[in-house]
Formats: C-alpha cells, sequence, structure tokens
C-alpha cells in the first residue's frame, strides 16, 4: 500500500474520494485556475506580469487569464472589478480579499524574496513580520513568506521541504526549524 499523510481522525486514504492508489500516492484532482477580482485590470496586470512573471494566455478586455507556470498546468484570471456579469465568473461587483499560495523550488525562495524586496513589494513571515527567510509550517512541512498584490489580496511564495512532518509543532522562523530538525 502506498503511504499517505493522514488527517487526523482518517483511517486511511480510502477516506478520501480523490485518492488513487494507481497514481502511487498522487491525487486525482488538482486546481487548474482560480480568479480574483481587482480594482484596476492594468496594474494589477503589470503587477502579475512583471513581478511575478506570469504569461499571458487570454485578454478579453473584461478578464486577463495568466499562465502561472511553463507547463501550463495552473491559470489564474484576473477580473476587473465591476466587468462581467457572466454566471461562471467572480462576483466582480466587490473585491473579496483572497489568499493564493504560489509552490516554488527550495533553492529558489531567497532569490524571489531579494526580486520582491528590489521591487518594493514588502515580503513578510506569518506572523506579519519582515523577513528574508519566512515561516516553517511544520505539519506538511513548507517555508513560506507573504506580500500583497496591489488589492490586499495575500499572496504567499511556499517551498516544500524534505523533512518529515511534524503537525505537533508550532509556525517557527526557518532558522528554529533548521535547529529544531538537526536536533532530531
Amino acid at each position: 500500500m502506498t503511504e499517505a499523510i493522514l488527517l487526523p481522525g482518517s483511517e486511511d486514504s480510502s477516506d478520501c474520494p480523490f485518492y488513487d492508489e494507481r497514481k502511487k500516492g498522487e491525487m486525482a484532482m488538482r486546481l487548474f485556475e482560480q480568479h480574483l477580482v481587482v480594482s484596476d485590470l492594468n496594474r494589477s496586470a503589470q503587477f502579475y506580469e512583471q513581478v511575478l512573471g506570469c504569461t499571458l494566455g487570454l485578454d478579453t478586455k473584461e478578464v486577463r487569464f495568466y499562465w502561472i507556470d511553463a507547463d501550463r498546468r495552473s491559470m489564474l484570471g484576473l477580473w476587473q472589478q465591476g466587468g462581467s456579469h457572466n454566471a461562471f465568473a467572480p462576483d466582480t461587483g466587490n473585491i473579496l480579499r483572497q489568499h493564493l499560495a504560489f509552490q516554488i523550488p527550495l533553492n529558489q525562495l531567497p532569490e524571489k524574496v531579494r526580486q520582491l524586496k528590489e521591487v518594493g513589494v514588502e515580503v513578510v513571515d506569518f506572523f506579519s513580520q519582515p523577513t528574508e527567510e519566512g515561516s516553517v509550517h511544520p505539519w506538511v512541512p513548507v517555508v513560506s513568506v507573504y506580500f500583497f498584490d496591489p488589492d490586499g489580496h495575500a499572496l504567499e511564495f511556499l517551498s516544500l521541504l524534505p523533512d518529515s512532518p511534524r503537525p505537533g509543532q508550532p509556525v517557527m522562523s526557518w532558522r528554529k526549524w533548521r535547529s529544531v530538525t538537526e536536533e532530531g
């Protein structure tokens, strides 16, 4: 049987209807796209293209779709506030602050932090304190840094860590995590 990380109260992977044993622990489903409502589509487009490096896939003037990755496995739609009445569009009447996390390779995290700071984007840890290294969520484990887009949507760069999950540990700095994991 393939090992899976189980949530508290779960007896085995069969509790998850989307877990496919044949895929060696992979989920049979992944999130393909997410949508954000923005107050100024051009300003947000500039941020997502120039700061985050997203690639424009389609521009319909009321929405711009961006490829998040080169493999075209993940997409982000930016909708102009008040710009659509499409039944499948987000409610464009209001901007509801959202949180999106972008997974990046661990060795790229310091460079991404430097790039964000270079263009004036404040980077903080899980506790909203300025950071160079981020915070570790031990239950996964991942190291994360947080920042905001022009409309206040909370964005996160996260990197999976090669260590074993420690669900009983609180969120901590990456430096502290390294000392904890070295101790065993």
